[in-house]
């Protein structure tokens, strides 16, 4: 029997008009996610080249990915603190956290929100 593919997000800082060096960290996080045999949301996927402005509809369809997501994989540029919106509803949601370069795995209520 064929396993199913977990679903990952990608969280990290998104700066209000998006510069290449960030579509390059989100791009190179959901390649290395998708040979590690994840199905990775990306919330830069959708976004408009010519604007580079996340709209309110690509917002609430990332939101929705994370309610689909079985995992979260933390940039390092992802700010820890309680104004992330994705993170609150990672741990609420108590999802599996991604991080750092062994891509090791922990129960996201293991770690603490500044």
């Amino acid at each position: 029997m064929k396993s199913e593919k977990k679903n990952i997000y990608i969280i990290g800082d998104i700066p209000s008009i998006l510069d290449d060096k960030t579509f390059e960290k989100f791009n190179n996080a959901e390649l290395n996610m998708i040979s590690k045999g994840f199905r990775v949301f990306n919330p830069l996927s959708d976004v408009n080249v010519n604007t580079r402005k996340l709209d309110n509809e690509m917002k609430i369809k990332n939101i929705q990915n994370l309610f689909k997501s079985d995992a979260i994989y933390l940039l390092p540029c992802a700010e820890i603190n309680q104004n992330n919106l994705e993170l609150k509803i990672s741990i609420l949601l108590d999802l599996l956290v991604v991080h750092g370069l062994d891509l090791s795995i922990e129960k996201s209520k293991k770690r603490k929100v500044k």
